[in-house]
């Protein structure tokens, strides 16, 4: 009996020990994990971040052409493809402005013809007019001849030589008047017709001009940047088969040498700023690239920043200045910059989510065995991601990142 008994009571305290490490296990599963973090030692950089794009210094615009009517884009150069000085980079369809200008010079043919036609007509006229006016004087010294002689004709016969002076100094008058009326209608019309001919070759060379136009050229070298319009769909980049008004801002040239990126800074950190901090860009469309640059410039006055929201914020416009030009920015690009204003040596440190308000003081979580005792630190500056503890912490010490008395 006891022999059986003591094999129950062994039986029985194993199964209370499985139970037993079955249930501790259980409760060190659904204890929460803390995260953690170790206090450090070392140079602190407050750096101030600021968000901001890429920008041009110089940046030539290609505009449609003014006076060419309602346009078509039939070729045009990619977003991004870098191009000679010279080269085509956008090419409306002339095929209407063509014929346009095949009809005036059509015209300004014609016009020539009939310059030359009317200077044979008049030359013609003007020689017949001569040809008369020399006979009318023929005629009229013929007739002053005979009415010389009046002394031995007869009464009748000296009446009838000085009726014929009288009609041929008529004559002779008329045909001055004709030559002069002629010359004048000649020079006239000639002046007509060479103002036609004037109209017809503006005609022509506005429309070569306008051809030439139909070409959008770069005017240096550079990277194409294609601009937006208003669609009914919402605002789209150009595209072949787009419709363009006549002086639309069709694509840019910038000049990659004159990039710059901009920013906005608030009130409070513009103290924090001067001209030549050093700078860490990073563009978003550029991953993995980080650029080194200076501040250059740094606004006196206060402006409102309408891209915010209502009401508008006043703030300061800064300028970071890239050292080294890079093929891959483009004007437009939004990009983050951390500016470093300044630095402390030997600081102690631990990351902003290791530091807690409670009851209006700051306050840390360090480990001490498997527990968390909160204790009060003194807060100095406050970085990117890391904040220095001037009082209340040691380097190797270990916090939690996260609040060990909240419950989830």
């Amino acid at each position: 009996f006891w022999k059986r008994r003591w094999k129950w009571v062994l039986g029985g305290g194993v199964v209370v020990a499985v139970a037993l490490v079955l249930l501790g296990a259980r409760l060190a599963s659904t204890e929460p994990t803390i995260p953690t973090s170790t206090v450090i030692r070392g140079t602190f950089q407050n750096l101030l971040r600021l968000r901001g794009e890429v920008k041009a210094r110089r940046s030539i615009v290609l505009n449609a052409p003014m006076r060419a009517g309602q346009l078509m884009i039939i070729k045009m150069e990619p977003d991004g493809t870098s191009v000679k000085k010279g080269d085509v980079i956008v090419q409306f369809d002339s095929s209407k402005l063509e014929q346009t200008l095949s009809d005036d010079k059509s015209a300004l043919a014609t016009a020539e013809a009939q310059i030359q036609q009317s200077a044979a007509q008049a030359q013609l006229t003007d020689q017949k007019d001569v040809t008369d006016l020399m006979t009318a004087r023929d005629n009229l010294q013929s007739a002053q001849l005979d009415a010389s002689k009046s002394s031995i004709l007869s009464v009748i016969d000296g009446k009838e030589a000085e009726i014929k002076v009288s009609d041929a100094q008529l004559a002779l008058k008329q045909a001055e008047e004709k030559l002069k009326t002629d010359r004048a209608a000649a020079v006239a019309d000639l002046a007509d017709q060479k103002e036609k001919r004037d109209k017809a070759a503006f005609d022509v060379k506005r429309d070569e001009t306008a051809l030439a136009q139909m070409a959008l050229r770069a005017p240096m070298n550079g990277v194409v940047t294609v601009l937006t319009h208003w669609t009914p769909n919402g605002p789209h980049p150009y595209r072949l088969g787009d419709q363009v008004w006549p002086g639309a801002a069709i694509a840019e040239l910038p000049d990659l040498s004159t990039l710059y990126f901009k920013a906005r800074a608030d009130e409070i950190d513009r103290s924090r700023l001067k001209i030549g901090q050093q700078a860490h860009v990073r563009v978003d469309a550029l991953p993995g690239k980080e650029f080194t640059c200076d501040v250059k410039q740094i606004s006196t006055l206060a402006s409102l920043d309408f891209s915010a929201s209502w009401p508008f914020p006043r703030n300061f416009e800064v300028e970071v200045s890239f050292h080294h030009e890079n093929a891959g920015l483009r004007p437009g690009m939004s990009a983050t910059a951390q500016v470093a204003v300044g630095q402390i040596t030997g600081a102690i440190q631990v990351p902003t989510q290791a530091v807690f308000q409670k009851n209006g003081h700051a306050v840390a979580y360090v480990q001490r065995g498997s527990k968390f005792e909160a204790q009060a630190i003194e807060v100095g500056q406050r970085g990117e991601g890391m904040v220095v503890v001037t009082a209340g912490l040691q380097p190797g010490e270990t916090v939690a990142m996260k609040d060990p008395t909240t419950k989830e």
